[in-house]
């Protein structure tokens, strides 16, 4: 078996591959709503012969295909089937669940965030066995749920696992190059608490608005001297979210909400804390009270489970370049594409977090593209896909 068996047997499988992307694609499945893409991946992997396909406890979709040797090193595969929001339609070329095709490219939402990946990695074992080839160790391939809104799928996957995995390849988008980890993230609610009168009067109230404007103006100016990572990079802080609980546009309002969104190149939790009280002190008038509290969620699974998990803080990670498990897919890539691979890193969070938390070695390999993302062009280009394709079953050997 050589590099051109492997791309032979993936081209047979290039429509049907092409045709499983569009259904996931055309299947919605915002996070709490991914039930019928679950359904849909199980049923693809008893077509294509998975030793084992089910929907676990919270709802992910898993395969499992048995390798030859119990001693070599056991893969998972992990894509997420949940995608935010499409948004504005209006602003889509392509209809988010279409999964038009042109310019060699599929449109939808989800399609570079994770479904154009998890759609070769669920044909990736389906290689191997048209060549009559085992993958050396098990394989799990995992769609899991609610990654967008905190984790709950892997989270509950490592949880309850009876076989922990050697080696996490996420979907999460690299360009078909390798990204080894990235930024925690600490999620901050900020409220300015002011005194509420009519806005004719505001002599007689206390106007939370200034106070949160001179604490945004200090936080932007202390931001240069806030941690750096070589790898990782800068820490930076975007507020986004400003709420004030009023809707009358005479009214000064008792309180404001902001959320301040940091990912942290190595602050605490704790640190956060502080340098956003020593910011407050320094600025905000003594008739301010301030308060900030990590952001918390209340989640529950389309299977009724609730999710436990505290939403403001993201883990953060980074996998040793010289890994064994980086260099074999590197070698791989260098092979079978040409190229020597790029070892970077997310600017944004991926499931990761919980897997290298636990201690497996976490990597990204993904036809997806980063900067589409979130975005009304959501695409993944076809040749990147049979790319990506043509790599993963020989990394599973």
């Amino acid at each position: 078996m050589n590099v051109q068996d492997i791309k032979k047997a993936a081209d047979e499988l290039k429509d049907d591959l092409i045709g499983f992307c569009r259904e996931l694609i055309q299947t919605p499945s915002m996070p709490g709503q991914e039930e019928a893409a679950a359904k849909l991946t199980v049923r693809k992997m008893e077509a294509l012969g998975y030793d084992e396909a089910y929907t676990d406890g919270v709802g992910n979709a898993i395969g499992v295909i048995k390798g030859e040797d119990p001693d070599a090193p056991v893969y998972m595969l992990n894509s997420h089937l949940d995608h935010v929001d499409p948004g504005n339609r209006s602003e889509w070329k392509h209809d988010p669940y279409s999964g038009d095709i042109e310019d060699r490219k599929i449109y939808g939402r989800g399609a570079s965030d994770t479904k154009g990946a998890f759609a070769v990695q669920v044909y990736a074992p389906e290689v191997l066995r048209r060549l009559g080839i085992k993958p050396k160790g098990d394989v799990y391939v995992t769609g899991v749920v609610l990654e967008e809104v905190g984790g709950f799928g892997t989270r509950y996957i490592l949880e309850n696992m009876d076989t922990k995995p050697d080696c996490v390849i996420l979907g999460e988008a690299t360009e078909n190059h390798i990204k080894l980890g990235h930024r925690g993230g600490i999620r901050y609610k900020a409220t300015f608490y002011g005194k509420s009168v009519h806005a004719s009067a505001p002599q007689r109230g206390i106007n939370p608005h200034y106070a949160a404007a001179r604490f945004l103006l200090k936080l932007e100016e202390m931001l240069p001297g806030l941690k750096t990572d070589p790898d990782l990079g800068q820490t930076t802080v975007a507020p986004t979210v400003y709420h004030t609980g009023v809707s009358s546009n005479n009214v000064i309002p008792g309180e404001v909400d902001i959320i301040l969104d940091m990912r942290s190149a190595g602050e605490t939790a704790e640190e956060v804390m502080d340098i956003y009280r020593n910011i407050a002190d320094q600025v905000c008038p003594k008739d301010v009270k301030t308060e900030f509290q990590l952001v918390k969620r209340t989640l529950k699974s389309y299977t009724g489970l609730d999710d436990p998990f505290h939403g403001g803080l993201v883990g953060g990670f980074k996998l040793e370049k010289d890994s064994p498990f980086v260099q074999k897919a590197a070698s791989v890539i260098q092979g079978t594409l040409g190229y020597s691979p790029n070892l970077v890193y997310w600017q944004f969070g991926t499931d990761g977090r919980f897997t290298a938390a636990a201690g497996i070695p976490t990597y990204g390999f993904s036809p997806c593209e980063e900067y589409l993302a979130h975005t009304a062009d959501d695409h993944v280009k076809i040749d990147m896909m049979m790319d990506s394709l043509y790599c993963y079953p020989q990394i599973l050997l």
